[in-house]
């Protein structure tokens, strides 16, 4: 999940796709909720979600919202595109990013590059799936993360399994969508890649406490911001007063592991 913060406003960018819309929000002197308030208030939240679709959070900055577990973000900068976060599917990276083009209808500018918040895989792996298609138009792209993101990719490998158990649970994979499970908390559903996806994640830039990068005529300020997980990165663009604070900020509290 990414969240924009532009000055004292939070607004959608995550990978939960969080749109302080306060659906189902119940009242405060009723906790803790009874079960029929629990019921409605989960059933709601599903509105955040549906539909899907792309919302325009500041100027230049959209953010597609229900794709998947976590929202995509663009920034249309002067000289080119900035993604942040891809989304956990090659499918649903490239629908949101195809949606977000249409936004501001120009597939001329050329994606410049691609910044990761972290690295959990609905962050990530719908990465491949943009680069297959800027190398067919010639563009060179830059995916910049924190320096310890491999080594956290590579630590979650080795625990694969179990996460994979926790993550079912977490999300309710096993059951039926609209029946069994209303929604995932931080999306409508989580989701899965049809077929493998075999590509290692190699970034083109990499830092340590913080740094200031020009992409697409803009200024990015990437700082690490440990908290969901110790490779977490905000983003700051000081000319845009936005900041990108990943999943260090939810729509809802807690998110329960």
């Amino acid at each position: 999940m990414v969240r924009i913060i532009l000055t004292s406003l939070v607004l959608v960018a995550s990978l939960t796709g969080c749109w302080g819309l306060g659906f189902g929000t119940p009242s405060p002197n009723k906790w803790p909720l009874r079960v029929f308030e629990a019921d409605d208030y989960l059933r709601n939240h599903s509105q955040i979600f549906i539909p899907r679709r792309v919302i325009n959070v500041g100027e230049d900055i959209y953010s597609a919202i229900g794709y998947a577990l976590a929202n995509m973000i663009m920034i249309n900068g002067p000289d080119g595109i900035v993604i942040i976060d891809t989304t956990e599917t090659m499918i649903d990276s490239w629908t949101a990013y195809e949606d977000l083009r249409n936004e501001i209808d120009d597939w001329t500018k050329p994606l410049v590059a691609i910044i990761l918040t972290h690295f959990h895989t609905d962050h990530y792996v719908g990465t491949f799936r943009l680069l297959e298609h800027a190398e067919t138009q010639g563009w060179n792209v830059r995916i910049f993360t924190h320096e310890t993101t491999l080594d956290e990719m590579a630590r979650s490998s080795v625990f694969k399994l179990y996460a994979s158990r926790r993550g079912t649970r977490q999300f309710g994979d096993a059951l039926v969508l609209g029946e069994e499970l209303l929604n995932a908390g931080i999306g409508l559903e989580s989701k899965h890649n049809d077929t493998i996806v075999n590509d290692t994640l190699v970034p083109t830039d990499t830092y340590r406490d913080n740094t200031t990068v020009q992409l697409a005529g803009l200024e990015f300020e990437l700082m690490r911001t440990k908290g969901e997980t110790d490779d977490q990165t905000s983003i700051w663009i000081p000319s845009k007063r936005a900041l990108f604070c990943g999943d260090n900020l939810y729509e809802a509290f807690p998110n329960l592991y």
